[in-house]
């Protein structure tokens, strides 16, 4: 991916520290779904790509899914895979080599007063020209998709890599604290008290407004459950979709198999064709992205009560408040519906993406 300047580096990498995504038995889910769905042309490719077989086994999706977060745990803190062999270290430690920078590709930090993913985005003009990057989410999406379509792969960016990352990526961009951001003027009178959020992006860029990296620096006030999470964006990692599996919040390992079930029972015929997105699929991450920025206002994601607000001392461009109201329960409780509607539109997405790509 090419490098970025530095003045969009800054903002993108401000939001790039403790980034999470669903968690690890969201994208199983997803792409578990996804694969009961997809069409034989698909189906033979993914199985040639990943198994180098004539058929697609059962939980061959849901089994690469979490890769990409993997390998960022391998570069943040030199955490092994569970289940890898010398050869997958070996792997990973050459992607990370190859692509540093591929934390950044788990997201872009929209202002929620963006229109959606601009059309126009290397244009300085544009208002979003400095919330948006080659490093984002649309771009790697569009990067794995163009490997897909290539007759042959580039040296540092398998094909089996470029399945991984497109699965992992199509759950990603519907997680709507994923493609957003709330931002804040730190030198605004009453910050510390109680921030504000500023959703225009045209104020959102300017000097001393600071993010909160995607709801990851809007902390729940304690006293809290050791099941409660620890801000907004861990709320809808790993809380939401417990719920929606009928669940407790943040319960620990998980299964996967219980979420696919009902996420599978929610993709009726007119679910499938409401989730559908036209045009050409090289389109579809910016319009992905432009639908869940919709959702993530619509549902209320960044609605919260804060106060002590304060400039986070890991990043010179975000903030952490805490949310005094309301508790992550009820907060957690008033968004599942939303969160069950993602987790399922992404796995009618991700089958569609999956059938319309030009395999090569």
């Amino acid at each position: 991916m090419a490098a970025i300047s530095v003045v969009v580096l800054m903002v993108v990498l401000a939001a790039a520290v403790d980034v999470s995504a669903w968690g690890a038995p969201a994208h199983q889910a997803i792409a578990e779904v996804a694969q009961m769905h997809i069409g034989p042309r698909a189906r033979s490719a993914l199985a040639r790509i990943l198994q180098a077989t004539d058929d697609l086994p059962p939980g061959a999706l849901a089994a690469i899914a979490a890769w990409p977060d993997e390998i960022r745990r391998r570069q943040s803190d030199g955490t092994v895979g569970e289940g890898w062999s010398p050869a997958d270290v070996r792997e990973a430690d050459r992607f990370n080599r190859d692509h540093p920078t591929n934390g950044l590709w788990h997201f872009v930090n929209l202002p929620l007063g963006a229109s959606g993913y601009p059309a126009d985005e290397t244009s300085p003009r544009n208002s979003l020209h400095a919330f948006v990057s080659p490093d984002d989410i649309v771009h790697a999406l569009r990067a794995s998709i163009a490997v897909l379509e290539s007759p042959t792969a580039p040296a540092d960016f398998s094909k089996s890599q470029a399945v991984r990352w497109l699965v992992h990526l199509v759950a990603d961009v519907h997680q709507p604290m994923h493609v957003s951001a709330g931002y804040y003027d730190t030198t605004a009178p009453g910050f510390e008290a109680g921030p504000v959020r500023i959703d225009d992006p045209q104020r959102a860029a300017k000097a001393g407004v600071f993010s909160d990296r995607g709801g990851n620096g809007l902390l729940f006030a304690p006293p809290s459950s050791p099941m409660d999470p620890k801000n907004l964006h861990a709320a809808w990692d790993s809380c939401l979709p417990a719920v929606v599996a009928g669940s407790r919040c943040n319960a620990p390992a998980q299964p996967h198999a219980e979420l696919a079930r009902r996420l599978g029972e929610r993709l009726t015929s007119t679910a499938i064709a409401g989730a559908g997105t036209e045009g050409d699929h090289h389109l579809w991450p910016a319009a992905w992205v432009s639908d869940s920025l919709r959702l993530a206002v619509a549902s209320g994601a960044y609605d919260v009560r804060l106060g002590g607000g304060r400039v986070d001392g890991g990043s010179r461009r975000a903030i952490e408040a805490i949310v005094t109201a309301p508790s992550a329960e009820a907060y957690a409780r008033s968004r599942s519906a939303a969160a069950a509607g993602q987790l399922a539109k992404a796995a009618v997405r991700l089958a569609a993406l999956l059938d319309a790509i030009e395999w090569r």
